[in-house]
C-alpha cells in the first residue's frame, strides 16, 4: 500500500511539473494564399492532320498555338497541427508543432489583355487555374510573448509537400469543320517544389482559459515553383503569403 501511494505521489508530482512547464494545444482554421505579382501563361495549341508550311507543320501535322496572360487569386485552404510549447520566464515560451498546412489558389485571365473567350476556354480554365498543395507543415523554435489574454508569437517555418492537385492541359477533339483537330490548352507553371521555408507571425486573443482565436501571417521565403520550366520572372514573383484564421484549444499544461 506504501508503494503505490509512493508511486501515486510520483505520479503527480511529475503531472505538476509537466503542467507547470509546458503546454501541449491544437490549433486549426482556413486560410488564403497570395502570389502578388505572379503572371501564368495560358496556351492554346490546335493540331491538324495537314501539312501546312506556314505553320510549321512536319509529317503530315500542323501545330498552330497562342499564349494569353492569367494573374492569381486566393483560395481558401486550411490548416491543423499540434503545438507543444516550453514555459519561459516572464511569459515567455517556446514552441514547436507539426500538422498539415493547404496552399489554394487559382488563375484568372487579365481582363486587360485580348484572349480566348471560346467555350472550350471557358471549359478548361476552371480545371487547369484550380491549385491545391497540402504540405506537412512545421513551426520550429517559434517564440511567444503574453500579456494577460493576448499572445504574440513569431518564428521560422518549414514546409515539405505530401500531395498537389492541379491539372496542365486540357485536350478537345474538334470535328465539326471540314478537318478533324486536337485542341489543347494549357500552361507552363512548372512542377511544385518539394520544400518550402518561410517566416510566421501571429496574434492570440485568449476567449477562455483553453480557447483562443488565432489571427496569423505567414510568408514564405522559397518560391512554390521549382525554377526549371517556370521562367524566370514568375520564379521570383512565386513566394506564397498566407493570411489564416483560426482556433487553438489548450489540451494540458499551463
Amino acid at each position: 500500500m506504501k508503494k503505490l501511494l509512493l508511486l501515486i505521489l510520483m505520479m503527480t508530482q511529475l503531472h505538476t511539473g509537466f503542467t507547470q512547464q509546458y503546454r501541449l494545444s491544437v490549433n486549426g482554421g482556413g486560410n488564403a494564399s497570395f502570389l502578388t505579382g505572379f503572371q501564368n501563361s495560358i496556351m492554346t495549341a490546335r493540331r491538324t492532320a495537314l501539312f501546312d508550311p506556314e505553320l510549321g507543320g512536319e509529317n503530315g501535322n500542323s501545330i498552330a498555338g497562342r499564349s494569353s496572360h492569367a494573374s492569381t487569386k486566393p483560395g481558401v485552404g486550411f490548416y491543423v497541427d499540434g503545438t507543444v510549447d516550453r514555459c519561459l520566464k516572464n511569459n515567455w515560451t517556446v514552441s514547436v508543432s507539426l500538422g498539415l498546412n493547404q496552399v489554394a489558389f487559382s488563375y484568372d485571365m487579365d481582363p486587360d489583355k485580348s484572349w480566348d473567350n471560346s467555350p472550350m476556354m471557358q471549359q478548361a480554365l476552371p480545371v487547369i487555374s484550380d491549385l491545391r498543395l497540402l504540405y506537412l507543415h512545421s513551426r520550429l523554435l517559434n517564440v511567444t510573448k503574453q500579456w494577460g489574454r493576448f499572445e504574440a508569437q513569431a518564428g521560422p517555418v518549414l514546409s515539405y509537400l505530401v500531395h498537389k492537385k492541379y491539372t496542365r492541359s486540357v485536350s478537345f477533339y474538334e470535328n465539326g469543320g471540314s478537318v478533324p483537330a486536337v485542341i489543347t490548352i494549357g500552361d507552363n507553371k512548372g512542377e511544385a517544389r518539394k520544400f518550402l521555408a518561410g517566416a510566421d507571425l501571429a496574434v492570440r486573443y485568449r476567449i477562455l482559459r483553453n480557447l483562443g482565436i488565432d489571427l496569423r501571417a505567414q510568408r514564405y521565403f522559397t518560391p512554390v515553383y521549382q525554377k526549371e520550366q517556370t521562367g524566370e520572372d514568375r520564379y521570383k514573383k512565386g513566394r506564397p503569403l498566407q493570411l489564416s484564421l483560426g482556433l487553438n484549444y489548450r489540451l494540458a499544461g499551463f
